[in-house]
């Protein structure tokens, strides 16, 4: 539990950073429609990260972030 915790924790700081971020480039550019654009990003983000310190069989995780990468 403690590492699927820890998991979840930093995807999502570092997916409310990215949306954080976004959001504050819309307002600069008072354009609120460019948020939408990052959504699948923001996905990617979440796998890569889950790549990047989730435990696991390495071609498994490999597989799973390449194709949500595609996705998003």
């Amino acid at each position: 539990m403690g590492e699927t915790l820890s998991v979840f924790s930093t995807t999502l700081m570092a997916t409310a950073a990215l949306m954080v971020a976004v959001w504050l480039l819309s307002v600069v550019k008072k354009d609120a429609s460019i948020v939408d654009t990052f959504w699948g990003l923001g996905f990617v983000l979440i796998a890569a990260v889950c790549y990047a310190t989730a435990s696991g069989y390495h071609q498994r995780k490999v597989l799973i972030t390449s194709l949500v990468a595609v996705w998003g």
